[in-house]
């Protein structure tokens, strides 16, 4: 176990809830609570197996209907990206460009605020704290050390 690590986030915890058990700081620890984005690929068939068909469909309709409104715009180069179904294909919506592109298409009134959070969504998970900090699952036994060690 890196006590480093786990130090610094078991004394916030203890700072915010100092009547906590060892027990109640694991628990803490090894419950999913943080957010983070991973390396996704999505294309139209993703969006259409992993969202509502209504959302994933508005989604593509509009992305198609700017891209065909504009031949010579950024959406025209993104849409055959999009369509293609080949594994590893598509737009990975963990890179920061990617994500800043989806929150431009609602700059752009392409897609809505929702739409856009479904999409970005795709590649966002949640781990828990100890994941965040690279260590395995954390015990009572863990906290008690890195309480007062």
């Amino acid at each position: 176990m890196d006590y480093d690590k786990l130090k610094p986030k078991v004394a916030e915890l203890l700072a915010a809830n100092p009547d906590w058990t060892d027990q109640q700081v694991a628990d803490e620890l090894n419950r999913p609570s943080v957010t983070v984005t991973r390396s996704r690929f999505v294309t139209f068939r993703t969006l259409l197996s992993e969202l509502e068909v209504a959302t994933a469909m508005a989604i593509i309709g509009k992305i198609r209907a700017a891209a065909d409104a504009d031949p010579s715009g950024v959406l025209s180069v993104v849409r055959p990206t999009l369509e293609n179904t080949s594994e590893g294909d598509g737009i990975d919506m963990a890179n920061a460009n990617a994500r800043a592109f989806v929150d431009g298409l609602v700059a752009a009134e392409v897609l809505t605020a929702e739409e856009a959070a479904a999409v970005k969504g795709m590649a966002e998970t949640t781990i828990s704290w100890a994941e965040q900090l690279g260590l395995p699952h954390v015990g009572p036994h863990h906290a008690e050390h890195a309480r007062n060690h």
